[in-house]
């Protein structure tokens, strides 16, 4: 396997990875492609109650930090 030492040695990229400076992007770009349409699960309930419950003082708290009503935060399945 040949190793680029420089960016001169490279000669042709396709028009597909013009767009991505960094490998991050590309990688985001690959993984968006692959779970492209994949139905995303459902919380379960017990997880979804375990949260509730863990995060129930926190969410009292912020409601009145900001002095606003996030019962929709705390409803229960």
């Amino acid at each position: 396997m040949r190793v680029h030492n420089s960016a001169e040695e490279i000669q042709y990229i396709p028009p597909i990875f013009k767009g991505f400076p960094t490998i991050k992007r590309f990688v985001k770009f690959i993984f968006k492609l692959i779970n492209y349409n994949k139905p995303v699960p459902l919380m379960q309930s017990s997880t979804k109650k375990h949260l509730i419950k863990g995060y129930q003082s926190d969410i009292a708290q912020l409601e009145l930090l900001i002095g606003k009503d996030l019962s929709i935060w705390k409803t229960k399945v």
